[in-house]
């Protein structure tokens, strides 16, 4: 007879945010859409600290198969640090390479989508919080003029 065991652990307190874009152009005479040349990774922010244990335990009842018994275990310990900030300038970037005709009417499409969550489960004493503000203020969004080149 063969038995198996598996034994699982996870904690987790973290913050992260997030921010991701992308930009089209659309002739808006023909509808034909271009899409950029180039991908911007985009910008995250993250402080929080996880751990993770495993363990793994397999082994035989018949006194002859003992050598085949095993026992693995792993843990992983990875730290975001206490606290993370960020306030300055993001500068994502596309370039749109095509033939353009000088009679046709074109609108460029820009698209950037921010995200935040907080998770604080298994630690004791844990709490993750984020705030993220693009809108008023010193910190806002400015979209810098379309150069064509």
């Amino acid at each position: 007879m063969f038995y198996y065991s598996f034994q699982y652990q996870w904690c987790d307190v973290e913050a992260v945010i997030s921010i991701v874009g992308s930009a089209s152009l659309e002739d808006l005479s023909t509808g034909q859409v271009t899409s950029p040349a180039n991908h911007w990774g985009g910008f995250s922010l993250a402080s929080g600290r996880q751990i993770i244990d495993y363990r793994w335990i397999g082994g035989y009842s018949n006194r002859s198969y003992w050598s085949k018994n095993f026992s693995y275990s792993s843990s992983d310990n990875w730290s975001f640090g206490n606290t993370s900030s960020f306030s300055g300038t993001i500068s994502p970037k596309w370039y749109i390479n095509g033939t353009f005709r000088s009679a046709d009417r074109y609108e460029v499409v820009l698209t950037l989508n921010d995200s935040m969550a907080t998770e604080s489960f298994l630690f004791f004493g844990g709490k993750a919080q984020a705030r993220l503000s693009a809108g008023a203020g010193a910190h806002h969004e400015d979209l810098a003029p379309i150069r064509v080149y």
